[in-house]
């Protein structure tokens, strides 16, 4: 559906922005790939979306999809979730839903949990860094106080109304 990406080094996060919009569109879905995933990876999302008549924008995160070497910290990629969000609404959309895969559960439920979005889905999201990791790295995370991404002490905060997907044999995230 999108044509493959063009794998130059150093793209920046704009460059690397996917755009599906069908002209009378005023409500778009933003996406936000998992660890191992990129922004285009799910193009029968994009065709569903623009079947609907919504928009579809898919984001990618610092360091990942051939983007500038950033750091991949949580701050980065709630900034570049931020960016993309500011773009989706500066291309005319009024009404946005977020929709995270795994990792990017966590940029989808930081912004709804900071903004007014029209909706939520959290798709095999996680409660945190350390409820993933726990059973490999057991409570040394804990003591050092490395957990991050903490999606459930943010879900408090959403307003929006929220659709939770979870694979029922997913035996990484439980």
């Amino acid at each position: 559906y999108f044509p493959p990406p063009t794998l130059i080094p150093n793209r920046t996060l704009r460059e690397r922005f996917v755009r599906v919009r069908p002209p009378q569109a005023t409500v778009g879905v933003l996406y936000f790939h998992g660890n191992a995933g990129a922004a285009t990876e799910v193009p029968w999302l994009a065709s569903v979306c623009e079947q609907s008549g919504l928009a579809f924008y898919a984001a990618e995160y610092p360091g990942y999809g051939n983007t500038q070497p950033l750091p991949r910290t949580e701050a980065e990629m709630f900034r570049a979730a931020e960016q993309a969000l500011g773009w989706v609404y500066e291309d005319g959309i009024e009404e946005v839903i977020l929709w995270g895969r795994p990792l990017g559960s966590a940029p989808a439920v930081h912004l709804a949990s900071t903004r007014t979005v029209r909706g939520l889905v959290v798709h095999a999201g996680f409660a945190s860094i350390f409820t993933v990791v726990n059973r490999v790295a057991g409570g040394w995370m804990r003591a050092l106080d490395l957990d991050m991404f903490a999606n459930a002490d943010k879900m408090a905060r959403v307003q929006c109304p929220v659709f939770f997907v979870h694979p029922s044999n997913d035996t990484l995230i439980r």
